[in-house]
């Protein structure tokens, strides 16, 4: 017999490979607190952008630095009255993941970063006014990342560094929200394992017939001479279960008694042969009882006296199953 089945070699599954990986971003700077309440006009919002990259050791896990210039605010008390600043800054920061769907992940950063500011302007008391300063500063961000297909993703997240500069340039907190895009230098992802046609052969069950001759004493319906090959009634029953097609049991009798008496015993002998296996389990439909007396001796009772008992016998026969 053939049987043809599919099965896919297991695989272990694994952490998403570590890569590196860059990215730019652009976004919208609030300088909190960059204007006195007495400005004709503050622009504390303005555009801002920058670089990223980083190493990113697990699904979890990666290391990133980033520059950004986080734009100009400007600040105008009157006529000639006005600053002008510009914020810069690089920054190392360890960045930790959490999944939330297959391709949706939150973040959250922390690290530090080296900001320089420069503040120029004029007012009525300085021309020409021109104030810097360079601080490192403790930056975290938080936001979620959405990966678009296996090398690209989307980030959006806000930045904060709590005083940036120091009192001669302002020292406002900075509030940078930008949307990023994202390459990642990973390797091609392993195709998936393709389904094995796994064959195996299997021994087509094959059937013999099979004769089982049980042996009795004068005069009695139960054998009492033990077949060699089968030892109890379940031992035979589970054979002739597991083979197919009808089951023959014929009694006979030795030459003595009459010919009608003889018909009865062999008679009683295959009734009983049927009803021990039909005990045991064998399907009733599938038997047949048939008796012949004294007929198809096994032995010449005239010429072997002594080997009448070969004739009182039982003979079952069936289809026996033999391999798988």
């Amino acid at each position: 017999m053939l049987i043809i089945s599919n099965g896919t070699v297991a695989s272990e599954s694994k952490e998403e490979q570590s890569h590196v990986y860059l990215g730019g971003q652009v976004g919208v700077s609030h300088f909190l607190g960059a204007c006195s309440s007495n400005a004709i006009e503050c622009k504390n919002y303005v555009t801002g952008g920058g670089l990223y990259g980083g190493y990113q050791f697990n699904s979890w896990f990666a290391l990133e630095g980033s520059w950004h210039d986080y734009g100009s605010p400007k600040t105008f008390y009157g006529v000639g009255d006005g600053y002008y600043s510009n914020a810069t800054g690089v920054d190392l920061s360890v960045k930790l993941s959490l999944p939330v769907t297959d391709n949706l992940d939150l973040y959250a950063k922390g690290g530090a970063a080296y900001n320089y500011l420069s503040v120029s302007g004029n007012d009525n008391v300085h021309l020409g006014m021109f104030e810097s300063d360079s601080s490192i500063d403790d930056i975290w961000e938080i936001g979620a990342e959405y990966a678009l297909a296996p090398n690209w993703s989307l980030r959006f997240g806000t930045s904060i560094i709590d005083g940036i500069g120091n009192a001669k340039t302002g020292k406002s907190d900075l509030y940078f929200t930008s949307l990023g895009l994202t390459y990642k230098f990973k390797a091609k992802p392993e195709p998936e394992p393709k389904p094995e046609t796994i064959v195996k052969l299997v021994p087509e069950a094959t059937y013999y017939p099979e004769q089982v001759t049980l042996h009795f004493e004068f005069g009695e319906s139960r054998f009492v001479v033990e077949s060699k090959q089968w030892h109890s009634w379940n031992e035979l029953a589970l054979s002739v279960k597991q083979g197919q097609g009808k089951v023959s049991i014929t009694g006979y009798t030795d030459a003595k008694g009459t010919d009608s008496a003889n018909d009865i015993e062999s008679l009683r002998r295959a009734t009983y042969a049927a009803d021990m296996l039909i005990k045991a389990g064998v399907d009733e439909e599938r038997i047949l009882i048939n008796s012949k007396g004294s007929a198809d001796p096994l032995v010449n009772e005239d010429l072997m006296r002594n080997e009448s008992a070969l004739n009182r016998r039982v003979v079952i026969q069936f289809n026996r199953r033999v391999g798988s």
